[in-house]
């Protein structure tokens, strides 16, 4: 897989924790893509590409070219195979997965060890 290749992931973030558009270039946004293709659905990648839209506007950046005609190309490709592969017959998925019982714990364990407050709201 191309993102696990990536050497220190937060490096595209900045001191906030926000996605800085500045870092994670449109050619890390590509292979992201590419990267969860198999995944998720066209459908799921698009919202990605519109948030990577809305994220420039909200730093008062341009968007770059890359995410123009080239972008559109792309999807193209990713909606044609996706259309492919339904009209093939394979089994198609939902792009959800069961949540096993063990990595529930192990998320409520994970959840309980921040301390942070995070469902303060809820008592």
């Amino acid at each position: 897989m191309i993102i696990k290749n990536i050497i220190n992931p937060q490096r595209f973030f900045d001191a906030s924790g926000d996605l800085d558009p500045r870092r994670f270039t449109p050619k890390d946004f590509e292979s992201f893509l590419v990267d969860k293709r198999g995944t998720l659905k066209v459908g799921t990648l698009g919202g990605y590409r519109s948030a990577m839209k809305d994220l420039y506007r909200r730093h008062n950046l341009p968007l770059p070219p890359e995410y123009g005609e080239g972008m559109m190309t792309l999807f193209s490709g990713l909606k044609r195979l996706e259309a492919e592969r339904d009209q093939s017959g394979d089994a198609r998925e939902s792009g959800k997965r069961l949540l096993t019982y063990s990595i529930y714990v192990m998320l409520c364990k994970l959840t309980l060890a921040r301390d942070d407050g995070g469902f303060v709201h809820l008592s």
